[in-house]
């Protein structure tokens, strides 16, 4: 298998052409920002930890919302034996 060798005039027709556009100096475009990514990302992150606030204290008060919870079902058992 031979190698084909390319001739570097082939490639660089003009190669002073090459080095004067590199050279100019190129107007800068003002950059426009979408930040519509950015706004969805922090109202995602504020539904998160609103989220995990709203999870840790229902844990923090499970306990005593389970005493709440059989005090009243107590207090109904003890009418309804009450009435019958």
């Amino acid at each position: 298998m031979k190698p084909q060798l390319v001739d570097y005039k082939t490639i660089m027709k003009n190669p002073i052409n090459k080095i004067n556009k590199i050279n100019k100096i190129k107007e800068k475009v003002p950059i426009n920002i979408d930040r519509t990514h950015i706004i969805f990302n922090i109202i995602g992150l504020i539904f998160i930890i609103i989220g995990i606030y709203t999870l840790y204290f229902r844990n923090k008060d499970k306990e005593k919302n389970k005493f709440n919870y059989e005090t009243k079902i107590d207090l109904l058992n003890k009418k309804i034996n009450v009435i019958s």
